[in-house]
């Protein structure tokens, strides 16, 4: 499965890059610069998504699995950046009733992801971290 999930993930980067600009390519001229934050932002996730994942995969084949299990945690966030796209860009249009700002919403769906990934692995690691030995203790044992 792991195998089937990197493949997925490289292919869907590959030809989601191009797919971006064609996205932009779309649209008329006249408006085109309204849409430049989505561009940038799907294109930078086409990036960012298949190096998070082939990461995990890298640390995967290296047996350091803590390491694996955070570039995952990364790279299932960046999966999930058009759902939270699509969750967001309803709520903004109607706080805002601003339809390009609702549209543009792309740009920070995988950053807010990413950033919540951050934050979950760094709360899981604070939480596996042995409590010090006060340094007193050490110097009686020697």
């Amino acid at each position: 499965m792991g195998m089937f999930y990197v493949s997925s993930v490289v292919l869907s980067g590959i030809t989601g890059f191009p797919l971006s600009f064609m996205m932009y390519a779309a649209h008329s001229p006249a408006i085109r610069p309204l849409f430049i934050p989505t561009l940038v932002g799907l294109a930078s996730l086409s990036i960012a998504w298949p190096l998070t994942t082939v990461m995990a995969l890298t640390r995967a084949k290296q047996h350091r699995f803590a390491d694996h299990r955070a570039w995952m945690i990364r790279s299932y966030a960046l999966t999930f950046a058009a759902p939270t796209a699509r969750l967001l860009a309803p709520v903004l249009f109607l706080l805002t009733s601003d339809i390009v700002l609702a549209i543009n919403v792309t740009f920070v769906s995988w950053p807010l992801n990413f950033l919540v990934a951050e934050l979950l692995i760094r709360r899981t690691e604070k939480r596996s971290m042995p409590a010090s030995v006060p340094q007193i203790a050490i110097a009686m044992t020697q």
